[in-house]
């Protein structure tokens, strides 16, 4: 994996100017508006253009700015937000002013080793790729909106339609981690919930390019239409779990067809994501396929991919000054996905220390770190974070047939990769293998216990690892390709075809085809079936100390 960029070849792919990748994105959004979503004259005509610049603005983001910097403010932005809505007025000028700092102090030691990248057709056709994945998962109002979407449609409408902090009625404030929807309720707020659920759309887009990027930075591949393909179809090997899972439920009745499974798992992909519950007896969650954690939770998956990305680099490259106050960033996206990835920074720490490296302790680590995790504790804890099920998976363990099945789950979601990087081990240097260490660890961890009725810890604190996993893989594939192209074919077997994770994206991405359109409705939080999962008490220490003054 590459701390620092290689620089590309661009001779086979010569550079085009910003103003022909508009025209290009504008005749594509026409013709888009004019034959799925049945626009006319001048609307499509208006929208393809509104919607071409956007996606150019994008595209010059991702491709010319600084791309540490961009995904920083990324991740802050939501925090400009939250601090003086949800806190009480001392309470927001003093973070305020410290989150400021720190994320000053940590955009003014970034530096420009990432080389910016020139758009060719290259790089437009990977971005119409990545806008085609995220139209079908249903951000924005486009493509097929998953169950999860009648909550994300919800939240998004109750922090439009209400003050902040959100109040329902006593003992009724909204307790979640609204990162990801704050911009677009921003925009909601001035323009309405049509612009704020479009404004959306662009939002998901310019994370998922951004961590694009990254996955390339890291892998050392070109921001390509091969590296978009790889992302989307990356993960666990499902199609071997459920193989297992239809042993074990053999013999099936008579009456039961080929035609019947078939449509069984056409229909309901839970079935092969998720292979390994029946036979456990249990909801153990599973390492999901990107294509699944894109479309069922992107307020999760979003921020995991962009931190475990810049924190990589940044200990890839022996640079810890700011690593613990990004991976804290993680507080107001998901505090799933922080805990699950909590042995990085700390990996990352005792490594500094083991080399007498003190930049770790700058205030940002320490101060601004410490300020905003206590801060959030505070907020989460007067929800249900204390409440929601939990349990120790290996006190489930009672029989031979489901310890088989546990094993069977590591190895199909993760140990046959894994296998393949170990055996390859050469190719990575000493830092390299350190942080492989940790991910190995943590991948061993998360399964073993269950927090949150569908395994939520493990299910969205899974999505960094395997991109993490992603990465190396793919940093492999290129490493073996320069080195011994005769050979380059067994890693990408071992990646590309014993890795039936594509059969979930695929499954995913055909539902979002066949359903193409369907929205989930909006309704108020509180009518949601698992609200009191997002619902905490006025008598919390967050409710009298620090929250704002809200609305009866």
């Amino acid at each position: 994996m590459h701390p620092a960029c290689n620089k590309p070849d661009y001779f086979s792919h010569r550079p085009i100017p910003l103003w022909f990748g508009f025209l290009f994105l504008f005749l594509l959004e026409l013709i888009y508006n004019l034959n799925i979503r049945h626009l006319a004259g001048t609307n499509a005509i208006g929208m393809s253009a509104l919607n071409a610049a956007l996606y150019t603005a994008i595209l010059a983001l991702c491709l010319n700015c600084n791309l540490e910097r961009i995904t920083i403010f990324y991740l802050a932005l939501p925090y400009l937000l939250f601090l003086p809505g949800w806190l009480n007025t001392p309470t927001a000028i003093l973070m305020t002013c410290i989150f400021l700092y720190c994320t000053f102090q940590t955009l003014k030691y970034t530096n420009n080793t990432i080389s910016r990248i020139p758009l060719t057709t290259r790089e437009l056709s990977a971005f119409c790729l990545i806008i085609a994945w995220i139209n079908l998962s249903g951000s924005g109002g486009y493509g097929y909106q998953s169950w999860d979407y009648v909550m994300h449609n919800s939240r998004l409408n109750d922090l439009i339609q209400k003050s902040w902090p959100v109040h329902y009625g006593k003992d009724l404030n909204l307790i979640y981690y609204v990162g990801y929807y704050l911009p677009s309720a921003a925009i909601g707020k001035l323009f309405g919930y049509i612009a704020a659920t479009r404004s959306m759309f662009f939002w998901t887009l310019l994370g998922a390019t951004l961590a694009l990027r990254w996955a390339g930075q890291l892998s050392g591949w070109k921001l390509g239409t091969g590296l978009v393909i790889a992302c989307v179809f990356f993960g666990p090997m499902d199609a071997a779990g459920l193989a297992w899972e239809i042993y074990n439920a053999l013999p099936f009745p008579d009456s039961f067809t080929l035609q019947e499974a078939t449509n069984i798992i056409l229909n309901d992909t839970d079935t092969l994501d998720f292979w390994a519950s029946n036979s456990l007896g249990f909801f153990n969650g599973n390492f999901l396929s990107n294509t699944f954690q894109m479309y069922w939770a992107p307020q999760h998956i979003i921020p995991g991919w962009l931190v475990i990305s810049i924190i990589t680099f940044y200990f890839l490259g022996n640079n810890t000054r700011n690593i613990v106050f990004i991976f804290c960033l993680l507080c107001l996206w998901s505090p799933l996905v922080m805990l699950s990835m909590a042995i990085f920074p700390l990996i990352a720490i005792l490594n500094a220390r083991q080399e007498k490296n003190k930049e770790w302790l700058s205030i940002s680590n320490t101060i601004g770190a410490t300020s905003i995790t206590l801060l959030f504790i505070a907020f989460y804890f007067g929800g249900s974070a204390m409440k929601n099920h939990f349990a120790w998976t290996l006190s489930e363990i009672d029989n031979p047939i489901k310890l088989v099945t546990l094993l069977l789950f590591y190895l199909f979601a993760w140990g046959m990769y894994v296998s393949v990087i170990i055996k390859n081990h050469t190719i990575y240097n000493h830092q390299q293998k350190i942080w492989l260490a940790g991910l190995i660890t943590t991948m061993l961890l998360l399964p073993l216990y269950i927090y949150g009725e569908y395994s939520d810890l493990l299910c969205r604190g899974s999505a960094p690892i395997m991109f993490l996993l992603m990465t190396f893989l793919l940093h492999l594939i290129k490493e073996k390709r320069k080195s011994r192209p005769e050979k380059a074919i067994i890693p990408i077997l071992a990646f590309l075809l014993l890795g039936a994770g594509s059969t979930s994206a695929l499954l995913q991405l055909h539902t979002s085809f066949k359903k193409y359109g369907e929205n989930r409705p909006i309704i108020q939080v509180t009518e949601y079936k698992h609200a009191p999962e997002n619902l905490g008490s006025d008598n919390s220490f967050f409710a009298r100390f620090f929250r704002g003054k809200v609305s009866q």
